[in-house]
């Protein structure tokens, strides 16, 4: 999905090839960063470039998926983390997301990702939005459920996306219905509905 999403102190916006450098440099090459995450740290900013052209900018236009850079405004160019969500069932969207260290602990996942799913649950087709974290990653669990999704239930998933299958993580999956969304948001429905 091509899309725009501006808050108090950040602009969401689709990935631009130029880039690789800043994605390198906040987040997709540090180690400590990328811990939780199902991909490894890249080795070098050429890595990201590739994963940008090839994994990224394809798929911006995708109908199934809204992935988006996180900028602080006025400072559009540096993308300092990440929010995507893809649909996992005809109803229902996968979310994740990371952010560079040096920018966490401000509160801006927590606005990136309220900002994302009010943006979700005003598409008609979306029902449901789910989640997961490893349980050790205190922080992301924090952020889902400050941003209202609700813990369903510990699942079982593979450390990183080559992982043996015995090499496995606890997580904690999360979901937020639409029509929860809507009553904890009653005033955004509205002007939404206003709007269209």
């Amino acid at each position: 999905m091509l899309a725009t999403i501006e808050t108090e102190r950040l602009v969401l916006r689709n990935y631009k090839k130029e880039d690789a450098q800043s994605m390198y440099m906040h987040y997709c090459g540090d180690a400590e960063v990328t811990r939780y995450m199902s991909w490894y740290p890249h080795p070098d900013v050429h890595y990201t470039q590739r994963f940008l052209e090839e994994g990224i900018l394809p798929k911006n236009e995708c109908p199934d998926r809204l992935e988006l850079a996180i900028t602080l405004k006025g400072a559009c160019q540096h993308v300092i983390g990440n929010v995507v969500a893809w649909k996992v069932a005809s109803d229902t969207l996968e979310l994740a997301y990371v952010m560079g260290r040096k920018h966490q602990g401000q509160g801006y996942m927590r606005e990136a990702v309220q900002a994302v799913l009010t943006y979700l649950f005003t598409h008609p087709s979306f029902q449901e939005v789910i989640a997961y974290d490893e349980l050790d990653n205190a922080a992301s669990g924090a952020v889902m459920r400050k941003c209202g999704l609700i813990y369903q239930k510990n699942i079982l998933d593979r450390r990183k996306i080559d992982s043996p299958e015995d090499d496995v993580v606890v997580c904690a999956l999360y979901s937020m219905q639409k029509n929860d969304w809507m009553k904890d948001h009653e005033c955004e429905a509205d002007l939404l509905k206003g709007s269209s």
